[in-house]
């Protein structure tokens, strides 16, 4: 929630359960190997306007699941984005 609230300006959000999508990914920087683990919550959100903190986030879009899937470059962000809405797609309209 903090880093939501700070990075987005986003202050409301209602967390959907305590199901945690996890994805790991590796770096190199300057022959040192980074490995990192982001963990991510499902929430919803009273409003779709952000004030983003520029020096975190270059930009941002609200998009359906087939738009989601099609911008995220990575596989690891694709198969979070798949697995989000495997597990929230009966919920939605």
């Amino acid at each position: 929630m903090r880093e939501l609230r700070e990075e987005t300006g986003i202050t409301k959000c209602q967390i959907l359960g305590d199901q945690q999508f996890i994805e790991r990914y590796s770096w190199t920087r300057k022959e040192v190997v980074i490995d990192k683990t982001v963990k991510y919550f499902v929430g919803l959100v009273d409003t779709k306007v952000a004030k983003i903190q520029k020096s975190e986030i270059q930009d941002y879009r609200w998009v359906n699941y087939d738009d989601a899937l099609k911008l995220a470059t990575y596989s690891e962000a694709q198969k979070i984005i798949k697995e989000v809405y495997g597990s929230v797609k009966n919920y939605l309209p």
